[in-house]
């Protein structure tokens, strides 16, 4: 494209590829339309790159944005999932009888939702929280590094409780204040030595 790839370093495409690494048009293709299948939307293939890009930054621990990318993918193991090749209950155990899918566990199920009226409060939204910003990112007037590592800590969170919840482990308390603390020492630590600037001639990427 023109441009020095050392610009793209830490970039990634949805598979995890360095942006820097040309993918496979078919491939890129046909994980476009699964994954408007699965949420049922008509977004580009650009728009869809550009969500899985923003995901991966230093804001965001490794074991989040892992994550972030599977419920993108619907690659989290649900009832729903189960149910078709053990025929396994479809119900949520918290709350029956909703169908326990990826939207419901991470935003429907009324101990997750919540957890983002929690977060919505606390960073002062306007409006009530969508299933499309929860679960992949859209914009909610933050800019997009802060929201999806924000998103993190909250869809971690969520995670931990409901495993708690399905390996009978000791009850866990659904509060997300000291994770969002948590992130906001990281995020003093990091303008505190924000990163080297790129070598002059390189255009900068940010998301």
């Amino acid at each position: 494209m023109g441009h020095d790839t050392s610009s793209l370093l830490g970039l990634k495409w949805h598979n995890g590829n360095s942006l820097s690494k040309i993918p496979n048009i078919k491939e890129t293709i046909h994980y476009q339309i699964n994954l408007n299948k699965k949420w049922c939307l008509s977004w580009t293939r650009l728009w869809w790159d550009m969500k899985f890009m923003a995901i991966w930054h230093p804001l965001i621990e490794i074991k989040k944005y892992v994550l972030l990318w599977k419920i993108f993918h619907h690659g989290i193991w649900t009832n729903l999932k189960a149910s078709k090749l053990c025929g396994i209950p479809l119900w949520c155990k918290c709350c029956y009888p909703s169908i326990k899918d990826v939207p419901h566990i991470f935003f429907t199920c009324p101990n997750s939702n919540r957890v983002w009226h929690t977060v919505g409060k606390k960073i002062r939204l306007q409006k009530h929280l969508s299933w499309q910003q929860a679960l992949l990112g859209e914009a909610t007037g933050s800019s997009t590094t802060l929201w999806n590592a924000i998103r993190g800590e909250v869809l971690w969170k969520i995670w931990r409780e409901r495993c708690a919840l399905n390996f009978g482990d000791s009850p866990k308390e659904w509060l997300i204040e000291k994770p969002l603390f948590l992130l906001g020492k990281r995020i003093v630590n990091c303008k505190k030595s924000p990163p080297p600037p790129p070598p002059s001639g390189i255009i900068k990427f940010s998301f």
